[in-house]
């Protein structure tokens, strides 16, 4: 087939004519574990899909599942995921009988990334110790986002829902992010995983329930906006780890938890250096007064009190738009410290193959593309020498883009990621 496949779903009129197609999503599965991922072809004008050109394909995968069957311990590494992408959608490709002329001129540089999951496990010594400092976020965001959230409509920036013991922790960042938090001690409801045998599984677990699992779902626009939305951006190691730094600190900056906040009531010596007026606000800030409602406020600006309690913050790290009842009980001194970039995950010899980590994922993507090349193997012997591309076929494919996904051999230098969506 020297033409690329796509499907559109068609609408029929009452005269038995079609009076609109849109494109239709394939849901495909992984040669490697048998998790699916979903392919949907992007055409210039989506709701003539029929007519219009095809520009290229949305690849929506869950790479560690296509991958190594599950995703319970892995690296961040983005660039990897690209490559997988490619390759898994050239099986799609090859599998619809594509000529593999066509399908190994789909490359790296006509891709971009529209939306990534990156995954961070922050280690504790056991799994109470996780569970504990993932009680910590949740109860850090609760004072510092959801005290000012107003409109009962809308969802607070800080959530969380319990089951079996465990909590996930949803930080909202409306038009931002919307990013997890929990302790992964077995797999999430409705999600894939495959493993060897019941002892493997219950080791993988055994090690991740140590661990707070922050996953940051990075979006398009902020990939763009911080050059990140090219997989060859990842490719670069030192560019890659700007990025995945940067949005680990994205978050640590909305929950407030970079300004280590206090939640001990300062000594006297140290309220005493506030000039006589805050320090008044502020010892009946602790009594329980709000301090918009203070005697010596009426009359006064908002930019008067924002100057306050901009002061009073700088000097004691205190936000006395925060009651003091939730301030000292749910800020907790110990998240500042504990919540830093981790260092890349280290995976344990004995379970390394069942992790999403460099090593296991070179080993199966050159497994991968062997199913590949036994796939387009066939249809290369069909006809010799291989025929070019039509004229049509060469004018389709220079309007393809393999959108969200990569490709390319140099993949020792990579930097990190665990799930890639688009």
């Amino acid at each position: 087939m020297d033409t690329i496949p796509f499907d559109v779903e068609q609408s029929v009129n009452h005269h038995g004519e079609i009076s609109s197609s849109t494109p239709k999503s394939q849901w495909i599965k992984s040669a490697l574990t048998g998790a699916t991922f979903m392919v949907t072809p992007v055409f210039r004008n989506n709701k003539a899909a029929r007519k219009g050109e095809l520009l290229g394909y949305l690849i929506s995968i869950h790479i560690p599942a296509c991958v190594v069957g599950n995703n319970a311990l892995l690296q961040i590494l983005v660039y990897w995921c690209c490559v997988f992408a490619l390759e898994f959608l050239k099986m799609h490709l090859l599998q619809q009988g594509c000529s593999p002329v066509i399908v190994n001129q789909l490359d790296l540089e006509h891709s971009s990334i529209k939306g990534v999951a990156l995954t961070y496990l922050l280690d504790c010594k056991d799994q109470a110790e996780a569970n504990s400092f993932n009680s910590k976020i949740q109860q850090y965001g609760e004072a510092t986002l959801n005290t000012h959230h107003t409109n009962a409509k809308q969802k607070k920036p800080i959530s969380v829902i319990t089951s079996a013991g465990q909590s996930t922790v949803t930080i909202l960042k409306p038009r931002h992010f919307e990013d997890k938090s929990y302790v992964k001690v077995g797999p999430t409801p409705n999600s894939f995983e495959t493993f060897h045998s019941p002892a493997i599984r219950q080791a993988v677990y055994g090690e991740s329930c140590h661990k707070v699992r922050l996953e940051h779902n990075a979006e398009h626009k902020w990939l763009e906006a911080n050059g990140g939305d090219s997989p060859l951006a990842w490719k670069n190691k030192a560019k890659a780890a700007e990025l995945i730094a940067g949005a680990f600190q994205q978050i640590k900056d909305y929950l407030r938890v970079s300004e280590e906040l206090r939640s001990k009531r300062p000594k006297p010596d140290q309220i005493a250096k506030l000039p006589p007026a805050e320090q008044t606000i502020l010892l009946d800030y602790f009594a329980g007064v709000d301090p918009k409602q203070h005697p010596s406020m009426i009359g006064k600006s908002s930019q008067y009190f924002s100057s306050i309690k901009r002061h009073i913050e700088t000097e004691l790290r205190i936000d006395i738009t925060i009651p003091w009842a939730i301030h000292s009980t749910k800020i907790s001194p110990d998240l500042p410290n504990w919540m830093k970039l981790p260092d890349e995950y280290q995976a344990p010899n004995h379970l390394a193959a069942h992790c999403f980590v460099r090593e296991t994922a070179k080993a199966k993507l050159k497994q991968l593309r062997q199913i590949n090349a036994s796939l387009a193997a066939p249809k290369a012997l069909v006809a010799s020498p291989i025929p070019l591309p039509s004229a049509d076929a060469k004018k389709q494919l220079g309007q393809v883009k393999a959108f969200a996904h990569g490709t390319g051999d140099d993949v020792n230098e990579t930097s990190d990621i665990s799930d890639l969506f688009a």
